[in-house]
């Protein structure tokens, strides 16, 4: 983070304003000192005063921010912007496809957004290809996670689930243990997934377990 360009930053934006450094500081309750620290590059408004100062000069705090990468992070980014722009048109070209998309799938994986993710995953389901799932832990979001789980459940999919256990987190788990309570299931498949319980999932498992079978997990 470049805190120069962004003092820079913000003394461009208050001058286009027409403010002086004496506004500013009485808009924001501090002293004029402060905001002269801020534009010289010395330091940082507090995180607190940067929607303020956004508001003040009619921006967003995220072009704020922007203004403090260096020019090769910036570079970057606008660069994954055009890449992810583009990339819907690839992801379809990729499904259309009726050859294997894995080794594609991994390297193009890290330069997508979440919404493309999440086509990617409903896509695999949709072809019914559970296993390469496996291969987009590393970038879902938890909402994610959760939806798919729902899904996998819904068609009785355990291999799957299985697959992706280690990256589930424990409130993944408590609707897997949910729905072995609710749902009656083999125990050889609620077998498979007991190391992964903490002891209050396999209590709540192993209740009901206990009830309809008469034996203990």
């Amino acid at each position: 983070m470049n805190i120069g360009n962004i003092g820079t930053f913000l003394r461009q934006a208050r001058k286009e304003k027409g403010l002086t450094q004496g506004n500013v500081a009485d808009a924001l309750g501090v002293s004029a000192q402060a905001v002269s620290k801020w534009e010289r590059g010395e330091n940082l408004p507090d995180v607190t005063y940067f929607p303020d100062l956004a508001k003040l000069y009619d921006c967003g705090v995220e072009q704020i921010l922007q203004a403090g990468r260096d020019e090769p992070e910036r570079q970057f980014d606008n660069l994954l912007k055009r890449v992810q722009s583009q990339m819907d048109d690839v992801l379809n070209s990729l499904f259309d496809d009726d050859g294997d998309y894995e080794y594609a799938l991994d390297e193009l994986l890290p330069y997508t957004n979440a919404v493309q993710r999440r086509k990617i995953a409903f896509k695999i389901l949709e072809r019914e290809e559970y296993g390469n799932l496996e291969l987009m832990t590393a970038y879902m979001s938890s909402e994610l996670k959760s939806d798919l789980l729902g899904q996998l459940l819904a068609i009785s999919e355990y291999e799957a689930i299985e697959d992706i256990m280690p990256t589930l987190t424990r409130k993944h788990r408590d609707i897997i243990a949910g729905w072995f309570e609710k749902v009656q299931t083999d125990l050889s498949i609620i077998e498979n997934f007991l190391p992964f319980f903490d002891k209050y999932q396999l209590e709540k498992i192993r209740r009901i377990y206990y009830e309809q079978n008469d034996d203990k997990l």
